[in-house]
């Protein structure tokens, strides 16, 4: 049996409004036991937040994302597929880790397979696994390539504020971050 209180508690640890929009989708989808698309909605989304992550990234200088970004645009504007590309532009600038890129790149493999509906079909379990994905990877990512962008650029005096971009830290969006971190820098 479905756990849809699962899934709807899912949309509560998602802040960006155009996330939460398409993630209703995805619920509506898993109410109605369409599991093939609402493997692909998920799959959209986890993509379209990491593009979102690189270009956010990219803003505050980071010139790999710039580079990726450029890579991923240039695709785009020749109509090619640019899932892959933005996966791996994520571990390039160290959006995702390595073993969290093994994990995207599975469910790229089940998304091709899944879309062809004469190869498989999805369960119930593939898709809350994607949506667990999702979560855990684009809501509750660590920020390191963001910590390394910040660390920069702080005073050398500031030992302390240096030393809490070196430890492991979760935030559910940029905008969060920026907001918990920078407007409390006193140097």
């Amino acid at each position: 049996m479905a756990d849809l209180q699962w899934v709807k508690l899912q949309k509560s640890l998602i802040k960006e409004a155009s996330d939460a929009s398409l993630y209703d989708d995805i619920i509506t989808c898993y109410e109605n036991g369409l599991y093939r698309p609402g493997f692909i909605l998920t799959w959209l989304l986890l993509i379209e937040s990491l593009k979102r992550k690189l270009l956010e990234l990219e803003s505050i200088g980071n010139t790999k994302a710039l580079a990726e970004n450029q890579k991923i645009q240039k695709l785009e504007a020749s109509h090619k597929s640019v899932d892959v590309e933005i996966y791996n532009a994520a571990k390039v600038c160290e959006i995702i880790t390595d073993s969290e890129f093994t994990i995207i790149d599975s469910l790229w493999q089940q998304r091709c397979v899944f879309s062809h509906p004469y190869m498989a079909n999805v369960t119930i379990k593939d898709f809350e696994y994607i949506i667990e994905k999702l979560i855990n990877i684009s809501y509750k990512f660590m920020f390191s390539g963001f910590k390394l962008a910040f660390a920069a650029v702080l005073p050398e005096k500031s030992f302390i504020l240096r030393s809490i971009f070196k430890n492991t830290f979760f935030v559910s969006s940029f905008s969060s971050f920026k907001n918990a971190i920078l407007g409390r820098i006193c140097i």
